[in-house]
């Protein structure tokens, strides 16, 4: 009986453990966007046929919080350098189709420490994206001898 009624209870405590970030982008030199188009050098939108694909926007990262994640002890994590140095290495102009993940980390899973209230919590953040360039637009055709 005793085994039934602490089964519920310790599964409703099991991996309360986490942590939280607001992640940024405040000093990004190229754009950054969730969806599959930017604009372009013409400031229209950059269709998928106007560009390429150059590399792949890769990021791990972790943020850490107290007290079940309610205190982030590491409130904002500024991403922009990060990126900046994978696109300008690729050679790219722009990241689209930018993803964000978060797992919990293993440290979360110590079921019993997860119950203390100061012990730190863990989210691994996963951060993907294709890093683009524009392709070069082709050359004006001029008509020889004026249009007539």
């Amino acid at each position: 009986m005793k085994t039934r009624l602490l089964a519920p209870l310790l599964l409703s405590i099991t991996a309360c453990a986490g942590g939280r970030t607001n992640l940024r982008f405040d000093e990004t030199a190229y754009p950054v966007s969730l969806s599959p188009t930017v604009l372009g050098r013409d400031g229209g939108v950059l269709l998928p046929k106007a560009r390429e694909v150059v590399g792949q926007l890769e990021i791990e990262t972790k943020a850490w919080g107290i007290l079940w994640a309610a205190v982030p002890l590491t409130p904002n994590k500024d991403l922009s350098a990060r990126i900046n140095e994978q696109v300008k290495r690729a050679g790219g102009e722009a990241v689209v189709n930018l993803r964000i993940t978060s797992r919990q980390c293993g440290v979360n899973h110590a079921w019993v420490l997860s119950t203390v209230p100061l012990w730190p919590g863990c989210a691994r953040i996963f951060v993907q994206g294709d890093i683009i360039r524009e392709l070069a637009m082709p050359a004006a055709v001029s008509l020889a001898g004026g249009v007539p």
